[in-house]
């Protein structure tokens, strides 16, 4: 049963013979690829005896049909030029006209100047977003349409002089706005993390009434632990990770103990334990970064926070 992405590559070669998924919603034939029907033909072989010329409808029509898009796209092979055009124009080609209409090919052309201006305008007005690789795509596209088909791209160029003037200036001033968001991002990001330092230092003092929003800006595995004082028996008492996982009080107190004989020295490269890793409840330690963080599973705990807590239950 070919799925889609093979009707897709099969499809690409544009080899002149038919075939189609199982259900039928892709399929290709006469060297055009169609989604759901003749209807929308997705790319086209145009000149076949040139062999460098297909046409791609970028026209939206469902979100299964786009995916289809997508995987043909995929599928093309690079040396094969696109040129991107409407459902109408692709159709109107895959009709193979004897002579092709020059109004046809100016009324696409004329379409997608419309667009350009369009892309144009938001440039104009784009305050962060840089519109001028869509520019520049499109511009090129209609270029290439024009030298396919034939026909003059006289309108392109008056519109390109006005277009490539306001552009340059208007690409200063995004770059411009785009530097001052990400210095108010900056320092947003500055004030959380102080934040988070000033909850962190409340819940290693033993209040439970920390934002764990705030802890996790400094690591986001990290959750405050809570250890119940009403069971006696020590072996008992938990100690709960960001993730939910759990060891006992004492596994702890080991661990720690494990931790502090490896970062006596400070480590010049990563220790990764091999063979029998060291094993504390049902977790088992990966690794001890150089930097001293440690690394069990998906739990991450930066070496600030294991000494921290180390510190505050006096294992050192």
């Amino acid at each position: 049963m070919a799925t889609n992405q093979e009707i897709a590559h099969r499809g690409a070669q544009f080899a002149g013979d038919r075939g189609q998924t199982p259900n039928g919603n892709l399929f290709y034939e006469n060297n055009t690829i169609y989604s759901y029907g003749y209807h929308f033909p997705i790319a086209t072989l145009y000149q076949p005896e040139t062999y460098n010329i297909i046409l791609f409808n970028t026209d939206n029509y469902s979100v299964s049909t786009s995916q289809h898009q997508s995987q043909v796209s995929r599928a093309l092979p690079d040396f094969r030029i696109k040129l991107y055009v409407s459902t109408d124009f692709i159709k109107y080609i895959v009709g193979k006209p004897s002579k092709i209409d020059k109004k046809r090919v100016i009324k696409e052309r004329d379409n997608q100047l419309t667009e350009l201006v369009g892309l144009y305008g938001k440039q104009k007005r784009a305050r962060t977003y840089d519109y001028t690789k869509g520019i520049a795509g499109l511009r090129n596209n209609i270029g290439l349409l024009c030298k396919t088909f034939k026909i003059s791209d006289s309108p392109l160029g008056t519109l390109l002089k006005d277009i490539d003037n306001i552009t340059a200036k208007n690409q200063k001033r995004i770059k411009r706005n785009q530097q001052a968001q990400a210095r108010k991002e900056k320092a947003k990001k500055r004030l959380r993390l102080a934040e988070a330092e000033a909850d962190l230092k409340l819940w290693l003092a033993g209040h439970n009434n920390v934002r764990r929003s705030m802890l996790s800006e400094i690591s986001p595995h990290l959750r405050p632990f809570t250890i119940n004082p009403d069971i006696e028996k020590e072996k008992q008492l938990v100690v709960e990770t960001s993730h939910g996982a759990s060891i006992t009080y004492k596994e702890a107190e080991q661990l720690a103990k494990l931790y502090l004989k490896i970062t006596k020295e400070p480590l010049q490269k990563d220790c990764i334990f091999t063979g029998e890793k060291p094993k504390f409840g049902h977790y088992t330690i990966d690794k001890i970064l150089a930097n001293g963080d440690m690394v069990a599973g998906c739990h991450h705990f930066t070496s600030k926070v294991l000494n921290d807590f180390i510190k505050l239950n006096n294992w050192g």
